[in-house]
């Protein structure tokens, strides 16, 4: 389309990728609590990374609600030939995602 790219768009995509996998373990996909039951015992991986309802290494009020997908740092930066991108810069928390640069001052 030459336009920038969304930055969430991951994230809506994992929600498909969920969505579609949940659906096609469900006998009745009009069972709501088949569905709850099948989202629970999710265990995957998407376009973001592992989505898994675990509660692993989250606090018990989170447990059952939270799922931690990798996190790494990223910095816009301005193209030569005008608009940005967004360069990650920053993967401790996640090392199989790789970096693509060095964080730089911004004046």
């Amino acid at each position: 389309t030459g336009r920038p790219w969304t930055q969430p768009i991951g994230f809506v995509h994992s929600l498909f990728e969920v969505a579609a996998n949940v659906m096609g373990r469900v006998s009745d996909p009009t069972n709501a609590e088949a569905i709850a039951a099948a989202i629970a015992a999710t265990d995957m991986t998407t376009v973001v990374g592992k989505v898994a309802w675990s509660g692993a290494g989250l606090p018990p009020f989170a447990a059952k609600n939270v799922c931690k997908t990798p996190l790494v740092g990223g910095q816009w930066r301005k193209k030569a030939g005008g608009g940005f991108d967004l360069v990650i810069v920053e993967n401790a928390g996640a090392s199989e995602i790789p970096t693509a640069g060095k964080m730089e001052a911004l004046a």
